[in-house]
């Protein structure tokens, strides 16, 4: 049997898919045109907006042809997901571990926190 994924969940998973295609249009069109991203635990905002985003993942992307982002364990709450990422190809950090939790909205990721070992 064929697993039930809910709508949350296939956003978030679009979105890593094509993070891991490079393709921005894709990663892009998964997020809420004022969506908000944050490193964990700050309150404070470090991207505001789908433009900024845009902005910023065009340049990682170029920067970093070989990026990808393999999932390890995504938790499952209602209209949040927390994932456990390992990311390598990174042009300025070639390898590191982070964990993600995305809000959605719809069938639009809204918000974003991202955490990172002590000293990342």
């Amino acid at each position: 049997m064929e697993k039930q994924y809910t709508l949350a969940e296939k956003v978030v998973q679009q979105q890593l898919d094509a993070y891991n295609q490079g393709n921005l249009e894709a990663f892009a069109n998964c997020y809420a045109e004022d969506v908000l991203m944050y490193n964990f635990p700050e309150n404070e905002a470090q991207l505001e907006g789908k433009k900024r985003l845009e902005e910023i993942y065009q340049t990682i992307f170029a920067k970093s042809p070989n990026l990808h982002c393999e999932l390890r364990n995504r938790i499952v709450l209602d209209n949040q997901i927390i994932d456990h990422e390992s990311i390598t190809g990174m042009a300025d950090k070639p390898t590191f571990e982070a964990v993600a939790i995305y809000r959605v909205s719809g069938d639009k990721i809204t918000h974003c926190w991202f955490m990172y070992p002590d000293g990342e």
